[in-house]
C-alpha cells in the first residue's frame, strides 16, 4: 500500500494540470479530497508555498514545541550580581565608575573598589603614584584624604627653582625675568657692556656679545671668535672653561723657530743668536 499513498499526490497534480490546459474538468469532491480549492475561497492557513498546488501549508499560528518552552535565569541580588540591571554594580552600591584623574589609568573590581596609577613621570601632591577608591552607601571615597579628584602632576628633577612651574616631565615654566632649564637664572639686563679683550672687536645685543680677534690674531685655543650672554646681570662666556675672554694673541706663519717669540703679527722675536723672519739663521 505504501506505492499507492506515493502515487496520490502525483496522481493530483497530473490531473490539475489537465484541468488548467482546458481537456479536463476536475469533479468537485476530487477537489474537496485533495484541497484543490482556489486561492481566493481557501482557507488561510492554506495559503502557503504550495498554494496551487495539493499541499497546504501550516497555519500562521502554528508554533513548533521548542518556540513554547521557557528557560528561566536565576536572578541574582546586586550584592552578588556584578551586572544587575544591565549595569555593573560595586560592592557597596555604586552603578558608575569613578572620575579618573588627569595624567593616570584606573582598573576597578566590583568587590575591592578601583585603583588608580599614575603616568610614568607623574605622581600624586603627596607624592604617591597610587590611590584608591572605596565606594560607601553609592559614593566614591578616595582613600588617603583626598576630598576632591586631584591630578596626576609631573615630576621634574632636578626641581623647577625661583617659582617655576613644572608643566610636564623634566620641563619647567618660569616666571618672567628667569630662565634657563630650572629657571635658575635670573634675567636680570646687563648695565654695561663686557671687557674689550685686547686685538679685538665687539658687537653687543641687549643680551649677547659678540667678540672676534682682529685679522693676524687668534685666542689661546686657536678659535677668533667667542659669545658672551648676560646672565643675573652679569656678562659669561658660552665656553664652560672660560671665566672671561682671553686677549686675543697674534700669529706668525710660517711660526717662529729656535725659540722666537711672535710679537705681532707675522713678526717674530727671536734670540740672541738667532735671526731671520722665523729666526731660522743662526
Amino acid at each position: 500500500m505504501g506505492w499507492i499513498s506515493f502515487l496520490t499526490p502525483l496522481v493530483a497534480i497530473a490531473v490539475l494540470l489537465l484541468e488548467q490546459a482546458g481537456g479536463f474538468q476536475i469533479p468537485t469532491y476530487l477537489k474537496n479530497r485533495y484541497h484543490m480549492t482556489d486561492a481566493a475561497t481557501r482557507p488561510p492557513y492554506q495559503n502557503g508555498p504550495y498554494q496551487n498546488g495539493p499541499y497546504q501549508s501550516q497555519p500562521s499560528s502554528f508554533k513548533t514545541d521548542y518556540q513554547y518552552k521557557t528557560k528561566t535565569k536565576t536572578s541574582y541580588s546586586s550584592a552578588k550580581n556584578p551586572f544587575h540591571g544591565g549595569s555593573r554594580v560595586y560592592s557597596g552600591g555604586c552603578t558608575s565608575q569613578p572620575p579618573i584623574p588627569p595624567n593616570s589609568k584606573m582598573m576597578c573590581s566590583s568587590y575591592s573598589g578601583c585603583k588608580v596609577t599614575c603616568q610614568s613621570n607623574y605622581q600624586f601632591a603627596t607624592g604617591d603614584t597610587q590611590l584608591m577608591y572605596t565606594c560607601v552607601n553609592g559614593n566614591w571615597l578616595i582613600e588617603g584624604g583626598f576630598v576632591d579628584v586631584v591630578a596626576c602632576q609631573p615630576i621634574c628633577l632636578p626641581p623647577c627653582q625661583n617659582s617655576g612651574i613644572c608643566v610636564a616631565p623634566n620641563q619647567c615654566s618660569c616666571h618672567e625675568n628667569f630662565s634657563g632649564p630650572q629657571c635658575q637664572f635670573e634675567s636680570k639686563p646687563c648695565l654695561n657692556l663686557p671687557p674689550m679683550p685686547l686685538n679685538s672687536k665687539r658687537v653687543c645685543k641687549s643680551q649677547q656679545c659678540t667678540v672676534e680677534c682682529v685679522t693676524g690674531h687668534k685666542f689661546p685655543d686657536g678659535s677668533d671668535i667667542a659669545q658672551m650672554v648676560c646672565n643675573n646681570g652679569m656678562w659669561v662666556p658660552t665656553k664652560d672653561k672660560w671665566v672671561a675672554i682671553p686677549d686675543c694673541q697674534p700669529t706668525c706663519d710660517p711660526p717662529c723657530q729656535n725659540g722666537g717669540n711672535c710679537l705681532s703679527y707675522n713678526v717674530c722675536q727671536c734670540p740672541i743668536d738667532y735671526r731671520g723672519p722665523q729666526c731660522q739663521y743662526r
